[in-house]
């Protein structure tokens, strides 16, 4: 059966209703990267959000809930760095209820947050191409590519962790045209995500329906 994904139809409904601002506010940048020794968080970070915050961007960090453990003195470090600096904002603290927390762009590594941002907010991703996190060391046995590779620069563009100083421009460049990035990512979502907008309701009948199939043979 061809279901969709329930998160992201609640994904695509809030981003919908809590836009980003636009005008003199200037761009805000959501940064969510995965968790372990590949981590965005271990490739430089703390020069991604200097070079963010110097272009005057507003920086909301993410880490992965697993990084509180295993990235403890990093993500320390970092709250030392720029904890007091007025455009700089933990995740944790912010508001509740919208998961882009109404940024303009993601900046991440190699974690699925790419995909849920791009096809559920429709704005764009930079990722950065640190280390891939490979937990399957025969992965090369399969022929089929990862949409979290193959779409990386469909969704957005793809930066080196040595060209962290070109950060805010690539981003300014991402969020130059947001309406035609918009079509872009929407008609994007269209080719690889099935039945957006009613995926609860059309899982919901396929259970109800194979448990009449399961109750009619239990009474026979």
């Amino acid at each position: 059966m061809n279901g969709g994904y329930v998160r992201l139809d609640q994904t695509v409904a809030r981003a919908t209703r809590d836009a980003p601002p636009r005008g003199p506010e200037g761009l805000r940048v959501l940064i969510a990267p995965i968790w372990g020794r590949q981590a965005l968080v271990a490739f430089g970070c703390e020069a991604l959000i200097e070079n963010l915050l110097g272009a005057g961007i507003e920086v909301i960090l993410r880490p992965h809930r697993d990084s509180y453990t295993q990235d403890a003195a990093r993500l320390a470090s970092l709250q030392a760095r720029f904890g007091a600096h007025r455009r700089f904002h933990w995740a944790r603290d912010m508001p509740p209820g919208d998961d882009s927390f109404g940024a303009h762009a993601l900046v991440t590594d190699w974690s699925g947050a790419s995909l849920s941002f791009a096809f559920g907010c429709a704005r764009p991703v930079l990722s950065i191409d640190v280390p891939r996190k490979i937990n399957n060391k025969d992965f090369h046995r399969f022929a089929s590519v990862p949409l979290e590779v193959a779409l990386r620069e469909e969704i957005g563009s793809v930066l080196a962790p040595e060209d962290m100083d070109k950060a805010s421009s690539a981003i300014a460049g991402l969020c130059a045209a947001p309406e035609r990035t918009a079509a872009r990512l929407r008609e994007l979502r269209g080719k690889w995500v099935y039945r957006l907008g009613d995926a609860a309701e059309f899982a919901a009948c396929h259970i109800a329906e194979l448990a009449d199939r399961r109750r009619a043979q239990l009474t026979r």
